[in-house]
């Protein structure tokens, strides 16, 4: 199939003979003046269509605002698997002190090693959750606040954790205000991960 342009030149042969044959003789003077008239119409009839295929050839260009770039699910899932993970972190760590607090030694308060190590554990989980924040943070915008502040209260729950095991004392002394502040915060912190995962489906 013949493009336009070829059409076109195609079509310009075929009538020059018929334009040759009704022009006056170019070599009088209103015979010059017709045949520059009637090739200058020609020309423009040319130039002018070639214009017109070139602009229908062109696609129109999208309305509206730009199209956000496509989420990077990855990114969520690591950040949502890394918030259950803390989750878990803290709660197991909560629910070891809240059985009993063994020292090493209780007169520097150093915990006994295995009870150390959940405790470094859960503040590991957080810490690693919270370094993904950023990352999904560009992705997600405002939808992203529900995790930040799971995170939060996953961290506010350890903190209450830690103040519960450093008290000084033992026996009818010792307080329980802090671990129920630590189970608090990590109710909290449940409430806010699940109002995340809904926002980030969304």
């Amino acid at each position: 199939m013949l493009s336009g342009q070829a059409q076109i030149d195609k079509a310009t042969m075929k009538l020059g003979p018929l334009f040759l044959a009704f022009l006056p003789d170019p070599s009088t003077f209103e015979g010059a003046v017709t045949v520059a008239v009637v090739s200058g119409l020609v020309l423009a009839l040319i130039l002018g269509s070639t214009g017109w295929l070139r602009h229908r050839r062109r696609k129109p260009e999208p309305l509206g605002s730009p199209r956000a770039p496509d989420v990077d699910q990855s990114h969520v899932a690591d950040l949502v698997t890394g918030i259950g993970q803390a989750v878990m972190g803290v709660r197991g760590a909560i629910e070891l002190f809240g059985k009993a607090v063994l020292l090493e030694d209780p007169e520097s308060g150093e915990l006994e090693e295995n009870s150390r190590q959940v405790l470094i554990e859960a503040y590991r989980r957080v810490e690693e959750a919270e370094a993904r924040l950023p990352r999904v943070q560009l992705l997600l915008g405002d939808r992203v606040a529900e995790g930040r502040r799971a995170i939060e209260e996953l961290r506010s729950a350890l903190g209450h954790l830690s103040d519960y095991i450093r008290q000084p004392g033992w026996g009818e002394d010792w307080s329980y205000a802090e671990l129920e502040a630590a189970r608090t915060s990590l109710t909290n912190a449940l409430k806010h991960e699940q109002r995340f995962l809904r926002n980030a489906r969304a």
